[in-house]
């Protein structure tokens, strides 16, 4: 009698444990699922990309934007890019005026892509990235695909021409095709109803002769003189400011990515039409005078195109 309740105990007990270890493989499936899937409600509700080829650099530029749906923001959010990619800038954009509200980002690498992930403070989101498809010089193959992390309900694809290029085409053709007063010339797509699962492949081909790119690439940093007393000011105002610097820079280590108000050194997308850019080299304010080189509130050095103190996101106060 004893050996048969102890083989019952023996059989019981691990058909009771079958439903645990059902739901800790359920539970271990879920965790795999994808970040970019996990918020089924997020939708994308129009999105704009801009490819330019050797625009700045004998790299292949792509400026995203675009805006969700819904205002239960600030939330976390990723989107694919290449493999390979170099991003240089990943923000928020506050209406009215689409201030540039930059952000700390993580990328990692996703089968053949590389995943952007970052904390969103406002609905509308602007990125830019570089990578580079493009070797040696004549003829040009790039091939460029969106793939869509979200929902999307309209997309518009501009792909700009590189100066000095011949035999430009692109597949699939466009038939909306615009120039400027550069000479630059701008390829539009329009798409609708886009899922995550489908996404658009162009395909684009040029010739070639030189690696120059179209415009100069425009150097950052303050270039404008200020009179010797303003600058022995400055001098000092930066030594006393060092040791805020160095606090500052310990918090931005230890803390969580916040949003940093700044102007982007591109500018905002415009639509593609004549008219996009002034002169060479990426869109910028206009000209002032003599600007402060340290924040007036926390000693960090400044650039000489920002309106909001990088450190701490005081406006910046500029003379002229």
């Amino acid at each position: 009698m004893k050996t048969n309740a102890l083989f019952r105990k023996l059989i019981v007990r691990p058909l009771a444990a079958i439903p645990l270890l059902a739901l800790a493989l359920g539970l271990a499936g879920a965790m795999a699922v994808s970040p970019l899937a996990a918020d089924e409600d997020m939708r994308i509700k129009s999105a704009e990309v801009r490819v330019e080829p050797e625009y700045d650099e004998p790299r292949v530029l792509v400026v995203n934007q675009g805006t969700f749906v819904g205002d239960s923001f600030p939330k976390e959010v990723s989107f694919y890019l290449p493999k390979g990619v170099e991003v240089t800038e990943v923000c928020g954009l506050k209406k009215p005026q689409d201030e540039h509200l930059c952000q700390l980002y993580e990328t990692r690498l996703e089968g053949d892509a590389t995943v952007l992930t970052y904390k969103l403070p406002v609905p509308d989101y602007y990125f830019e990235y570089y990578y580079n498809p493009i070797q040696g010089t004549g003829d040009r193959a790039i091939d460029f695909s969106y793939r869509p992390s979200y929902p999307t309900d309209n997309l518009q694809v501009h792909v700009q021409q590189p100066l000095r290029s011949t035999g430009f085409a692109i597949s699939p053709s466009s038939s909306q095709v615009t120039s400027d007063g550069q000479g630059f010339k701008f390829y539009q797509y329009n798409f609708s109803d886009l899922s995550p699962q489908k996404p658009v492949d162009l395909k684009i081909t040029y010739q070639k002769s030189d690696d120059r790119p179209s415009v100069a690439k425009q150097k950052t940093g303050n270039t404008s003189t200020g009179g010797t007393e303003d600058r022995t000011g400055l001098i000092a105002l930066g030594i006393g400011g060092a040791g805020a610097l160095g606090f500052f820079a310990y918090l931005a280590v230890r803390r969580r990515p916040e949003a940093v108000q700044v102007v982007s050194r591109r500018g905002n997308i415009q639509p593609a039409a004549a008219g996009r850019r002034s002169g060479a080299g990426p869109a910028r304010g206009k000209g002032r005078g003599a600007d402060p080189a340290f924040c007036s509130k926390c000693g960090v050095p400044l650039q000489g195109d920002e309106n909001f103190c990088s450190g701490c996101g005081q406006r910046v106060r500029r003379q002229g």
